[in-house]
């Protein structure tokens, strides 16, 4: 985590907000459904901007999450990839889909 703590701090430093979301030591992990999450959060926008902006927060939410509970020791390095991967394939066909709604849109 050392290694990656510049470029978390990096992405708080652009959005402060984000520390709103961050777990605390103590609190649970629990197996999020990324694409649900991505879909709930997409589904409430009208325009291909707003859908942009949701899918950056969804993803830098989550992926601050999955640091913060490897940094604390809640999960291991195995199932930090996991989870990783599963967000990242989330992200990717939220991407997808964005792009389909634009394109129909034109």
């Amino acid at each position: 985590f050392s290694r990656a703590a510049p470029h978390f701090a990096g992405m708080i430093g652009a959005n402060p907000r984000l520390l709103e979301h961050l777990p605390g030591e103590s609190d649970e992990f629990t197996r999020r459904d990324y694409k649900a999450d991505f879909a709930a959060a997409l589904e409430k926008q009208t325009d291909f901007a707003g859908s942009l902006s949701a899918l950056r927060k969804i993803w830098s939410r989550s992926i601050l999450e999955i640091a913060a509970f490897d940094a604390f020791g809640r999960i291991d390095w195995r199932d930090a990839k996991k989870r990783q991967t599963r967000l990242a394939e989330a992200s990717i066909e939220s991407a997808l889909e964005i792009a389909r709604r634009e394109l129909e849109r034109k």
